[in-house]
This record gives structure tokens, C-alpha cells and sequence, in this order.
């Protein structure tokens, strides 16, 4: 299945404590948003906790709870690289 071109204005790490991190993907609402951003997570070896969207006007944030994994940091350099 291709998904459809779906792009992030930013990809931001905004909380973590000892066993979760909480990420943001903001941008433009567009078909394909969550789910491009649940797959690059995925594809990142990223767990998946928790997901929640919010949408106000044409704007959009899903915001992920993952666990906490060595070398997030990097990971979500890779995110972004990837999504934005």
C-alpha cells in the first residue's frame, strides 16, 4: 500500500521521563498525516504507547507516547529528516 505524500511542518521530542517519551508531529492537516507519522516511529524501532490527534482549523498535532529507547535523540533527528 502506498501512502500518500504527507509532510510535517516539525517533529519535536517535548517530554520524557524513566519509561516514556512523548512526541509531536505538527503541520498543515492532510490525508495520510498519522499514519505517515505511526510508520516512520515503526520504521525508527520506535514503540508506540499511546497516540492522540488534535486538529484546529487546517492545523494538526499527533502527539505519541513511545517508550523510551536508547539513542531517541537520534532517532527523532531521523524522524524529522524523514517527515518534514
Amino acid at each position: 500500500m502506498s501512502l500518500p505524500e504527507a509532510k510535517f511542518d516539525r517533529v519535536k521530542l517535548v517530554n520524557q521521563d524513566e519509561n516514556e517519551a512523548v512526541l509531536s508531529f505538527r503541520g498543515k492537516d492532510s490525508p495520510g498525516l498519522l499514519l505517515t507519522a505511526a510508520q516512520a516511529l515503526a520504521q525508527e524501532g520506535c514503540s508506540i504507547r499511546w497516540a492522540k490527534a488534535f486538529t484546529w482549523g487546517r492545523q494538526v498535532d499527533d502527539v505519541f507516547g513511545v517508550k523510551l529507547e536508547p539513542d531517541l535523540a537520534k532517532r527523532v533527528e531521523n524522524i524529522a529528516r524523514k517527515t518534514t
